[in-house]
């Protein structure tokens, strides 16, 4: 267990703090030992898997601050492993990306590496935390994390401006996630967050109802649902290609994992039922207007940044749903939309590599020379809408079915229209960057080079084995299921 522990989280921790101390070194080196210490909390995250059995869990028990209850314990169960499976894989493959996307700019310098290693290590943290004020340490990692991979390394003149903004954003929406876990305590007085569940059940629900909606509005800052968005688009437009795969392909995930684990675990079926009405329409209002919003943009990557938006309400109307099928969706979702996203922002930095623009208006007809750009693109956005046979489409229609099951019928109907509204943005991306005229500019434009290209096409393959072959991710949210105590939904 503790070897475990160590490669998982120690490994980036201790990766960061020796790239910051040559944080200006741009020499090779730097790249291979970041991806190192990723690919060391990977193959610690592995071994945890292995270690608790089918359904079980394995804690790692220490000290912090015994004598008020707060302690330092580190778990890993069913849930956890979907959430370190996926920001472990996504880090890998966007610091393989980083080596070849940075090489035409001598390289990029050790501190940014530090910085993605940091981002990871808040996220593997939030996902063995055991105590709510551990898991806000974590929490509050990965904002300062992805805060200066904005500021210090974006790619726009006013990355200032935007990680100001982001860092704004995301530091109410985690004042308020504070006050709901200090809430937490102090009426069940404990800091245990795998003991909320039992506690919560004997405190008065008025208590309950403003606890709850203090964690649901700062989830929603960090998941960026409607209307506490505005730092997602501008925020993926600015930050580095590599940092951006990172953040909407693991860090979202988290978002997702703290939903499932702070509400759905933790507060009573029996309060959370009466909300269901009120978050599924906050959910399709999400889904919707994030479509909605894709299909009118310009640039890519605000294009792809709203359609993690619309994702997340898919998340939240699984959850909101209160019932098995749903829960099951969301979870997977932490998968499939990873894997999905990850992809489609490899595609973008492969465009802006060979192509040197995200504007829609002067690309056109590169899919005879940047074929498997084209095809990884295609791929994502279609894995996004849930198309049969790749990964997206066995998260969605669970969240789907969850969604109709709930009995609110009409707000289902309406979430459906999503698939649809994320078909045709998706494909009106492909059509306007690869088919149609070549532009005069873009008559030598190649292939995306070296890495970049490989890891385009290792996550376009995994988004199709996982689509293709679902049974070991279900497994793995079979497993998560079980630690909510209910059982795998399908036949």
């Amino acid at each position: 267990m503790s070897l475990g522990i160590g490669l998982s989280l120690g490994a980036p921790l201790v990766g960061a703090l020796v790239l910051a101390a040559r944080a200006s070194e741009r020499r090779p080196w730097v790249g291979n030992a970041a991806l190192g210490a990723a690919v060391a909390s990977a193959l610690g995250i592995a071994l945890l898997g292995a270690m608790t059995g089918p359904t079980g869990t394995a804690t790692l028990r220490t000290g912090w601050a015994p004598a008020v209850g707060i302690r330092f314990d580190l778990r890993v169960d069913g849930l956890s492993l979907v959430l370190l499976g996926t920001v472990a894989a996504v880090t890998v493959l966007a610091l393989v990306y980083a080596g070849e996307y940075y090489a035409r700019r001598q390289g990029a310098p050790a501190s940014l590496y530090a910085w993605i290693l940091l981002l990871l290590a808040g996220m593997v943290g939030t996902g063995l935390a055991t105590d709510i004020i551990q898991f806000y340490v974590f929490w509050e990692l990965m904002l300062v994390a992805s805060v200066a991979l904005v500021g210090f390394w974006g790619e726009s003149p006013d990355r200032g401006r935007v990680a100001l903004s982001y860092f704004v954003y995301s530091h109410v929406g985690a004042v308020l996630l504070l006050a709901g876990l200090l809430g937490l305590w102090a009426v069940t007085g404990s800091t245990d967050l795998y003991g909320l569940a039992g506690r919560l059940e004997h405190v008065a629900p008025g208590q309950l109802r403003w606890l709850l909606g203090l964690l649901l509005a700062g989830l929603a800052v960090k998941l960026g649902l409607f209307p506490v968005h505005g730092w997602l688009p501008d925020t993926y437009r600015t930050a580095p290609l590599p940092a951006v795969i990172a953040m909407a392909g693991a860090m979202m995930g988290a978002g997702i994992y703290a939903l499932v684990r702070l509400v759905f675990t933790a507060f009573p079926a029996t309060l959370l039922l009466p909300w269901a009405g009120f978050l599924l329409t906050w959910a399709v209002v999400t889904q919707l207007y994030g479509a909605l919003m894709a299909l009118v943009q310009r640039e890519v990557r605000r294009l792809a940044a709203y359609s993690t938006m619309s994702q997340m309400g898919y998340v939240l109307l699984g959850v909101a749903s209160v019932h098995a099928l749903g829960l099951a969706g969301s979870v997977m979702h932490v998968v499939t939309h990873g894997l999905a996203k990850a992809l489609l922002f490899m595609a973008v930095g492969a465009l802006l590599v060979r192509a040197g623009t995200e504007q829609l208006g002067e690309l056109g007809g590169l899919a005879a020379r940047m074929p498997l750009t084209a095809a990884a693109t295609l791929v994502a956005v279609l894995s996004l809408a849930g198309v049969p046979l790749l990964a997206g489409f066995h998260s969605e229609w669970l969240i789907l079915a969850g969604g109709f099951g709930s009995g609110y019928v009409i707000l289902a109907a309406a979430a459906t229209l999503g698939s649809v509204l994320t078909a045709a943005y998706g494909l009106n991306l492909v059509r306007r960057a690869f088919f149609g005229p070549l532009p005069r500019a873009l008559a030598e434009v190649n292939e995306a080079p070296g890495a970049i290209a490989g890891t385009m096409a290792v996550t376009g393959l995994a988004v199709l084995l996982v689509g293709l072959v679902p049974s070991p991710i279900v497994g793995l949210v079979s497993r998560a299921l079980a630690v909510v105590g209910i059982g795998w939904p399908g036949p």
